[in-house]
């Protein structure tokens, strides 16, 4: 179902000037890019089948389900609704977390039954051997480090 199929009263229209102004909220925008920068350290860059990615997509919702019903059946809970309503949040912005960086290996590296392909960061064209940025320091880490020769964005 799309938001434009929907009936249900909770949803207001939005005017296309503030659609078109619309950012993602800098607080939040922070606690993903630092979700993202734990995942790094925890796990370093992940590049992972569609079937891997989906599963721990899975867990991570999991996790939103199972603070969802400590917040739905406080009385059966062992938490605080504030502590569920925090431990919720923190697993949302985990979710996301988790779907950027499958997004990020789906913009940079194709998968292959037999191979992991890189992509140049700023054509994509294939980039042969592991040439994935491995200082946390440099902006970029995780991320392709070079350019592929004749690719003349990187100049």
């Amino acid at each position: 179902m799309t938001c434009d199929e929907t009936n249900d009263s909770t949803f207001k229209p939005v005017s296309d000037k503030k659609i078109e102004k619309y950012q993602l909220d800098g607080t939040i925008k922070y606690l993903i890019e630092k979700e993202r920068r734990a995942q790094m350290r925890k796990f370093g860059v992940q590049l992972h089948p569609k079937e891997t990615w989906l599963t721990i997509l899975t867990e991570e919702v999991g996790e939103v389900a199972k603070e969802m019903c400590n917040l739905q059946f406080p009385r059966f809970s062992k938490k605080h609704p504030d502590e569920a309503r925090v431990d919720l949040k923190n697993e949302l912005i985990q979710v996301i977390a988790v779907g950027i960086s499958w997004l990020e290996q789906l913009q940079h590296v194709k998968n292959d039954p037999n191979f992991l392909r890189l992509n140049c960061i700023e054509c994509e064209h294939y980039i042969p051997g592991e040439k994935l940025c491995s200082n946390e320091k440099s902006g970029h880490f995780g991320k392709v480090r070079e350019f592929h020769d004749g690719c003349t964005k990187g100049e």
